[in-house]
């Protein structure tokens, strides 16, 4: 057998696993639905950067070994994924099938990029290789990690309704803040910046 063959195996089965993908994420959003608490969608990076007050970050040193379950939201892509990252979108079938065909082939995956806010992670990119990596049952996955300075300690775990009442004492804390700086004649949303 051929490397083409090989591969072409590969894609096929990666489009036979997206289409199981694919009903398993419509399934999940029926149940999530039913089931008060459980979260129905990833958490969107650029809302929980404005809610709270998010300005300062720094890179995380070297390539980090991250728990797949602690990465909870995206940036940009939140939609097109469910909450276990599961795919929601079937006009991603070409790409998803091409990156899990990489994924079990020889082919070594890029590590990831991923934002942390406390302890939870958002993928800036590489979706559908954390995607692939939840459905294949690995525990981690390398990752470049930018930290973002946040006043609200958030847990991969984090219900919507504590979020918003953490995030509501953390617009107060800033909006303080901001009064403060003013008076001062500073302007707190450059201070910090990163």
């Amino acid at each position: 057998m051929t490397i083409n063959d090989k591969h072409s195996l590969r894609l096929r089965e990666g489009k036979d696993k997206f289409e199981d993908a694919l009903l398993d994420s419509a399934l999940q959003t029926i149940f999530r639905a039913l089931v008060p608490g459980k979260l129905r969608q990833l958490w969107n990076f650029d809302q929980v950067k404005e809610r709270l007050h998010l300005t300062s970050h720094r890179p995380a040193p070297g390539i980090q070994q991250v728990d797949l379950d602690k990465i909870v939201g995206s940036v940009g892509r939140a939609d097109e994924f469910g909450p276990t990252f599961l795919p929601r979108d079937p006009h991603m079938s070409d790409r998803w099938s091409s990156v899990y065909a990489a994924a079990v082939g020889t082919q070594e995956l890029p590590p990831v990029e991923l934002y942390q806010v406390g302890d939870a992670y958002f993928v800036v990119d590489g979706n559908h290789r954390v995607s692939i990596a939840r459905l294949r049952g690995q525990a981690t996955i390398d990752a470049e990690v930018t930290v973002w300075d946040s006043p609200v300690e958030m847990t991969p775990d984090m219900r919507r309704n504590t979020f918003e009442v953490l995030a509501a004492s953390a617009t107060e804390a800033f909006e303080d803040l901001f009064e403060e700086k003013a008076t001062a004649g500073a302007d707190p949303a450059e201070e910090g910046a990163s």
